[in-house]
């Protein structure tokens, strides 16, 4: 008495079951990427971090009693202080550091340019007058005109608002 054994293969994942199971790891992978935070880009990076340096400006014109000021290089933004009738660079002890824009990011300034400028590293240039492009009086309010950030088609606009503050808008 001999049987037949009959040998059936039903181990093993048919082609649908493996394009299926593909299809639920690459959905679900997509899903992770769009959800992922997007890297920022050089002009709001600059937008936010002179954001950041204004509102110290305003608060430290506030606490101290002085006008402070923030003036525009060729290469970023840089903190002054009005001292003995003239416009200085702050103390190195305060938080006002100077900002250097990337290459692909320009200044467009709004309304009469201030008074010539110059870099503090220039002892050359030092006797010459020195004036900020914005700046807060020891109450707080600030003065000078509105700039925009420019990276491509893309921009960032800081205004001077009616209530002495700067308003920034996104100008794509």
């Amino acid at each position: 008495m001999t049987r037949a054994i009959e040998h059936t293969s039903e181990a093993g994942l048919s082609l649908v079951e493996i394009m299926v199971a593909l299809f639920i790891v690459g959905l679900s992978a997509s899903f992770v990427m769009v959800s992922l935070p997007q890297s920022r880009s050089d002009l709001v990076r600059a937008g936010d971090a002179i954001s950041r340096q204004v509102e110290t400006l305003r608060e430290t014109a506030l606490s101290s009693g002085e006008p402070y000021g923030l003036r525009f290089t060729k290469t970023g933004v840089e903190a002054l202080v009005y001292r003995a009738g003239d416009w200085v660079e702050p103390p190195r002890s305060l938080s006002l550091q100077k900002l250097v824009f990337a290459d692909k990011l320009s200044v467009e300034k709004s309304g009469t340019p201030a008074k010539k400028t110059r870099d503090f590293n220039d002892k050359a240039e030092a006797s010459e007058d020195v004036a900020p492009d914005i700046w807060f009086d020891p109450s707080g309010i600030a003065s000078g005109d509105g700039f925009t950030l420019i990276e491509g088609a893309d921009s960032i606009r800081f205004e001077l608002q009616e209530n002495g503050e700067f308003g920034v808008s996104d100008g794509r």
